[in-house]
C-alpha cells in the first residue's frame, strides 16, 4: 500500500494573491509618517483619539482579509490532514494490538527466565546466607536478556556470593561490640563500608556518652552536697543515678540521697521516689521532685516531711484511693494526697523495702536517714579536722575522741532528733591497725508522730 497524491503535484503552484499592495503601502506610509510627526495640543486630544481609531480600524481590516485568504488556502490541506489522521489511526490501532501480544510474550519469557534464575540462586545461596545475600543484592537486569546465558548468570551469582562472604568476614574480623548492629545494617542493604562506618558511629556515640557520664560523676563527686535531683522519666538515666548514689553511700561513705521520679524499684535508703505526677501543659510529669528535693535538703535532722503541706506552684495529680495510698507507703513511694483542702506529703519515705543486713525498717524513714547521715558526717568531720594525723591513738586520745563524739550527739539530743543517751554506751576502742579506732554507739532515734490510738472510757 502506498499513498499517491494526484493533485496538486510538486510541479503545481498555488495561485498567487494579486492585490493593491504597492498602492496601499504608499498611502499608509504617507499617512503614518504624518501621524508619527504630529504633536497634539491639549485642545486636540479628541482629534488624536479619532486618528488612533482610524489607523486601528485599517489594521483590523487588513488582518481580517489575511485570515479570510489563509482559511481559503488551507481548506484543501486541512481536509487532507483529517483523512490522513483517520488512516494513521487505523494503522496505530492494529499495531497496538500486535504490540500488546509481543509484550505479553516477552514478559512471559522474562518471567520464566526469572523463575529459572531464582532456582539457580537457591542452589548457590543457602538459607544461612540468603539474609546477607538476597537476590536483589546480587541482581543484574541484563540477566533477563535473551543473549545472557544461564551459565553466565550462575557465574555472576557465585561471584556475587563470594563478595558478600568477604564483606561479612571483614565486618566480623573487626570484633566490634556493635558487630550485630553492623551485620543488620548490611542485611538491610548497606554496603560493607557503610555498615562499618555505622558501627563506628555507634561506638563513638557510646564512648562520648560514657565520657559525659564519667565527667558528670566526677563533677558530682567533687561537689559537697546531700541531695541530688533529676525529673527524668528515662529508665536508663534513673538506673545510672541509682547506681551512682548506691556506690557513693555504700562504697565511698558519701551521705547523699537522690530524689527521682518513679524509681521505687531502687530499694535503697539513698533513693527517694516521687510517684505523684505533676500536671499542666508543658510540665514534665516528674517535676515535683524539685520541691521534694528542696524540702529534703533544707530539713533539719529532727524534721520530717510527713504531712508537710505542699506550697509549690505545680498541680499534683491526686487520684489515689486510700488503699492505693497505703500500698504506696509499703512500696517505698513518696506521694501526695489531700487533707481537707490542702495538698500534703503522705509519708516521708524512701525506696528501701528489703530489710536486713544492718538495715531495719526504720531506715525506710527519711528522717532516720538524715539523723544517721548527720551523725556519720558530724563525727567524720570532727575526726578529720581535730584528730586525723594530730592526736596519738592511746587511751587519752580515745577519751578526747569520745568527748567530741558525745558533743555531736548532744547537739542532736538538744534538737530532739535522738533520745538522751548514756555516755557510757559510746565506746571508743583501738582498731586492728595501729592508727585505727573503732567507735560503737547505741542511739535511739526520736520518731515523728504518725498514728494516733485512743482508749476512751465513757461513764
Amino acid at each position: 500500500m502506498e499513498l499517491i497524491i494526484k493533485s496538486p503535484t510538486h510541479s503545481d503552484q498555488a495561485p498567487a494573491v494579486v492585490w493593491n499592495f504597492d498602492e496601499l503601502r504608499a498611502e499608509i506610509a504617507n499617512r503614518t509618517s504624518v501621524l508619527a510627526a504630529t504633536v497634539y495640543s491639549e485642545d486636540q486630544i479628541a482629534e488624536a483619539k479619532q486618528d488612533r481609531a482610524n489607523i486601528n480600524r485599517l489594521s483590523k481590516a487588513l488582518s481580517a482579509k489575511r485570515l479570510e485568504l489563509k482559511k481559503y488556502y488551507l481548506q484543501p490541506y486541512e481536509e487532507f490532514e483529517r483523512q490522513v489522521k483517520e488512516l494513521s489511526g487505523m494503522c496505530d490501532k492494529a499495531s497496538a494490538a500486535i504490540d500488546q501480544q509481543i509484550k505479553t510474550f516477552e514478559e512471559n519469557e522474562k518471567e520464566e527466565k526469572r523463575k529459572r534464575i531464582e532456582a539457580i540462586y537457591a542452589e548457590i545461596v543457602n538459607e544461612d546466607w540468603q539474609p546477607y545475600a538476597p537476590l536483589k543484592r546480587l541482581w543484574n537486569d541484563r540477566w533477563l536478556n535473551k543473549s545472557f546465558s544461564e551459565k553466565a548468570i550462575r557465574e555472576e551469582l557465585e561471584a556475587g556470593l563470594a563478595d558478600v562472604k568477604s564483606d561479612v568476614d571483614t565486618i566480623c574480623l573487626l570484633r566490634s561490640a556493635y558487630q550485630e548492629e553492623m551485620l543488620q545494617r548490611y542485611i538491610e542493604g548497606s554496603t560493607a563500608l557503610e555498615s562499618i562506618q555505622w558501627g563506628k558511629s555507634l561506638q563513638e556515640a557510646a564512648e562520648a556518652k560514657a565520657a559525659r557520664e564519667a565527667a558528670r560523676e566526677a563533677a558530682l563527686e567533687s561537689e559537697d552536697y546531700t541531695v541530688l535531683v533529676d525529673p527524668t522519666e528515662q529508665s536508663t538515666i534513673t538506673a545510672l543515678i541509682t547506681a551512682f548514689v548506691k556506690r557513693q553511700r555504700d562504697d565511698e561513705g558519701v551521705k547523699v540521697q537522690a530524689v527521682l521520679y518513679n524509681a521505687a524499684s531502687a530499694d535503697h535508703e539513698g533513693i527517694i521516689s516521687v510517684n505523684t505526677k505533676a500536671t499542666g501543659t508543658g510540665i514534665k510529669a516528674g517535676s515535683l521532685v524539685y520541691w521534694v528535693a528542696g524540702r529534703t535538703a533544707a530539713a533539719r535532722p529532727s524534721e520530717s516531711l510527713t504531712n508537710r503541706p505542699y506550697d509549690g506552684e505545680l498541680v499534683p495529680e491526686l487520684d489515689l484511693t486510700q488503699a492505693e495510698l497505703a500500698a504506696a507507703i509499703t512500696a517505698g513511694k513518696l506521694v501526695f494526697h489531700t487533707v481537707g483542702r490542702e495538698v500534703r506529703v503522705l509519708m516521708d519515705v524512701n525506696t528501701l523495702t528489703t530489710f536486713g543486713a544492718g538495715k531495719g525498717e526504720i531506715y525506710s524513714d527519711n528522717k532516720t536517714v538524715r539523723i544517721s547521715d548527720t551523725i556519720a558526717t558530724g563525727i567524720a568531720g570532727t575526726f578529720n579536722a581535730n584528730f586525723l594525723g594530730l592526736i596519738p591513738n592511746d587511751a587519752d586520745g580515745r577519751v578526747s575522741l569520745h568527748n567530741e563524739i558525745c558533743r555531736v550527739l548532744d547537739g542532736l539530743v538538744a534538737e530532739r532528733a535522738i533520745e538522751p543517751y548514756d555516755r557510757a554506751t559510746v565506746k571508743i576502742k583501738p582498731g586492728i591497725a595501729k592508727g585505727s579506732v573503732m567507735a560503737e554507739l547505741e542511739i535511739t532515734v526520736v520518731g515523728t508522730m504518725t498514728h494516733l490510738y485512743m482508749t476512751v472510757v465513757l461513764a
